[in-house]
C-alpha cells in the first residue's frame, strides 16, 4: 500500500489561500501546516471530525 503524501502550507501561504485551502479540505484530504519548516496543525473536514471523535466515544467506552 502506498503512503500519500499530506499537501502542506506554511501558514503565511495558508493564510493568502484560506479559501482555496478550505475548499481543498471539504473535498480531498487533511492539509498540514508549517512554521518554519516544521509541522504545527492539520487542517481536517467537518466529516473526517466527527468520524474521529465517534471513533473515540466508541474506544472509551469500551473501557
Amino acid at each position: 500500500m502506498e503512503k500519500q503524501s499530506m499537501q502542506s502550507y506554511s501558514i503565511a501561504e495558508a493564510r493568502n489561500k484560506f479559501t482555496a485551502i478550505v475548499h481543498a479540505v471539504e473535498t480531498t484530504a487533511a492539509i498540514e501546516l508549517t512554521r518554519r519548516g516544521e509541522p504545527v496543525a492539520v487542517l481536517i473536514s467537518i466529516d473526517e471530525y466527527k468520524r474521529m471523535k465517534e471513533g473515540q466515544k466508541e474506544f472509551w467506552s469500551a473501557y
